[in-house]
């Protein structure tokens, strides 16, 4: 699902463990957006030497504020640039999300490339309207955003959702160390179970996906400690949980098939497959 950090100028500098540990739990790219002289600058790269270089560079620099940090794991949008974070909503506000914003995304485009989209058409400064960000927060859902504007100060949307330490605030935990899960939106999902002689894996990108074959999932202990076999309503209810669905309205059904053929599934069984767990 991502992780965003707000590292803060009186922080200082973060632990290259934290910067590590999040690239390595969520490796499909990453970007910086900072403030240095009243502009906002942003920075995006899918080459860990170049990020970490980038990152000390600038919390070197005195004139450098804030930094908000980003690393991704993508649900839509899988590949391109342009679906890294951050994003920039004008030449004065930039953010980044941590989430799934149901409803958006396809291939092409990520989640928070049409979330921008539907922000850049705001005609006042939304930010400052207590109201708008009310509206912003309920769309969202679970999901949370950093903002930082040219005057270096940061907003953060359901910040209650994210925890605060040592000055610096984390929209997650994979901060922490290197994991044996990742989050596809708000679900944990386990990269390696080892049930007997039997090992299960997510992988970390889509591209290894064979779309091909006759996929099968283990009955003995499933990522989501469920012992019995799946049915497709278990699986629905899975991905609804992941995606941030209400499993009970009529249109989620018509959202989970529009993230099937995102996937090139052409059943629920394959998409579960691919947010959940590979039989080896």
């Amino acid at each position: 699902m991502c992780i965003a950090i707000l590292n803060t100028k009186k922080a200082g500098r973060l632990p290259k463990s934290h910067i590590k540990n999040s690239w390595d739990n969520n490796d499909m790219g990453a970007g910086l957006l900072w403030n240095a002289k009243n502009k906002l600058n942003v920075f995006k790269t899918y080459d860990y030497d170049e990020y970490i270089n980038k990152y000390n560079e600038l919390r070197d620099d005195k004139e450098v504020g804030h930094i908000v940090l980003h690393f991704r794991i993508a649900t839509s949008g899988y590949k391109g640039e342009h679906n890294l974070h951050p994003f920039l909503v004008n030449d004065k506000l930039g953010f980044v999300h941590n989430g799934v914003i149901k409803g958006l995304g396809n291939k092409q485009f990520s989640d928070t490339y049409e979330f921008n989209d539907m922000l850049k058409k705001f005609s006042h400064n939304f930010l400052s309207c207590a109201m708008t960000k009310y509206f912003i927060s309920e769309y969202i859902g679970y999901s949370k955003l950093l903002f930082l504007d040219a005057d270096d100060r940061y907003t953060i949307i359901n910040e209650e959702s994210g925890k605060w330490a040592d000055g610096n605030w984390y929209s997650n935990d994979s901060y922490k160390q290197y994991n044996d899960f990742k989050y596809y939106g708000n679900q944990k999902v386990y990269s390696k179970t080892t049930t007997g002689t039997t090992t299960t894996k997510a992988y970390d990108t889509w591209d290894d996906f064979d779309y091909d074959k006759n996929w099968s999932y283990t009955p003995a202990k499933l990522p989501l400690e469920k012992e019995e076999p799946l049915d497709d309503w278990d699986m629905y209810e899975d991905l609804c949980d992941i995606y941030g669905l209400d499993c009970n309205d009529e249109s989620s059904w018509d959202l989970i098939e529009n993230y099937m053929e995102m996937n090139n599934c052409e059943t629920i069984e394959q998409l579960w497959t691919i947010l959940m767990t590979y039989q080896n």
